[in-house]
């Protein structure tokens, strides 16, 4: 029989959190964080312990930092900030799109996120709305440094990069790709290369131009950029933040 697990480090284990063996963690002192269990072979990994390293060098005001981490523990463990919000998947499956009018405060929260991450010499690489949370002053990025080891065919079809659905090595600009289609699905409901298999999903974002359907104006030029098939021809983050806070 397989004991339920209580407690790893120095948080209680509350409730599970969605998937992917996160949990609700209480530290002694009422602090409440995010704790993700991690299998022993992922804890083991260099590089994942090299991204975890980065992931805690991230301090920004739209992403949920690395609070602690032991990935020698006999059950390794990682803790973020906890957000009570939503995510953007289950705030849109539960009340449709982001009204036009928070749209642009919300692409400003995830592109000025990606730029902590960015800065902190990480990649996200598998941004999408499940991996956005909806708090009371803004969106917060969350997910990052825990995508290092994982394949294309683990991350998240039709929010990747063309690169990244190519086997090619993910970038900055492959974050970029993705955070456009993460406000393409906030606008309308759906990500620019509609619904389908894994694998549909995948040769229509390398191949297909994208479905910017419920973007309108300045902001649709931009997202349109993000979504550019070719790394070199999107923006930076801190580009895309500059622009973004002067069409506010």
């Amino acid at each position: 029989m397989v004991v339920p697990l209580t407690s790893v480090g120095p948080y209680q284990l509350l409730e599970p959190l969605g998937g992917n063996r996160l949990f609700l963690g209480l530290a002694s002192n009422g602090e409440r964080v995010a704790v993700r269990v991690i299998e022993a072979d992922v804890a083991a990994d260099p590089r994942f312990r090299t991204e975890v390293t980065a992931a805690r060098r991230v301090n920004g005001a739209f992403t949920t930092p690395v609070v602690a981490a032991d990935l020698d523990a006999d059950v390794p463990w990682l803790a973020t900030a906890y957000v009570a919000g939503p995510t953007l998947a289950d705030a849109v499956r539960d009340r449709g799109p982001v009204p036009a009018a928070s749209l642009l405060l919300l692409a400003t929260g995830l592109a000025s996120g990606l730029c902590a991450i960015h800065d902190a010499g990480l990649v996200h690489r598998d941004l999408n709305p499940s991996n956005v949370l909806l708090d009371e002053d803004g969106p917060r990025v969350t997910g990052f440094g825990l995508s290092g080891v994982a394949g294309a065919d683990l991350l998240s079809p039709g929010f990747l990069a063309p690169e990244q659905a190519l086997g090619q090595d993910a970038g900055p600009p492959s974050d970029i790709f993705s955070l456009g289609a993460v406000l393409v699905y906030a606008a309308g409901g759906q990500g620019p290369f509609g619904a389908g298999s894994s694998a549909l999903l995948m040769y229509r974002l390398v191949n297909s131009p994208a479905d910017l359907g419920g973007l309108s104006g300045e902001l649709r030029s931009l997202v349109g950029r993000c979504l550019a098939k070719q790394p070199e021809g999107r923006p930076t983050a801190s580009e895309l933040v500059s622009e973004l806070r002067a069409a506010s």
